[in-house]
């Protein structure tokens, strides 16, 4: 991000719970113009961190058709379910 003029200013972990991913999101989203997450996103079955993301920025979460036909095949190619 530092190539990109993007200066790292602060990490948090977060426990996988929808309030919590929120409260974080909240916090963050006041302080600084670029709010990254990474981790926690996928592949099981019952992740959260997608739908709290929507819910942090009060936008619905739409999964890209094209990025789940990418996903798909990968899956499929390497023998796993798609979750």
């Amino acid at each position: 991000m530092t190539l990109a003029g993007i200066d790292l200013k602060e990490v948090r972990i977060v426990a996988d719970d929808e309030p919590a991913i929120v409260a974080a999101l909240n916090g963050l989203q006041g302080e600084y113009d670029y709010v990254f997450t990474s981790g926690g996103i996928g592949p099981t079955h019952d992740d959260i961190t997608a739908d709290a993301v929507s819910w942090a920025f009060g936008v619905e979460c739409i999964h890209d058709p094209d990025a789940m036909t990418l996903l798909g095949a990968m899956y499929e190619r390497r023998g796993l379910e798609f979750t």
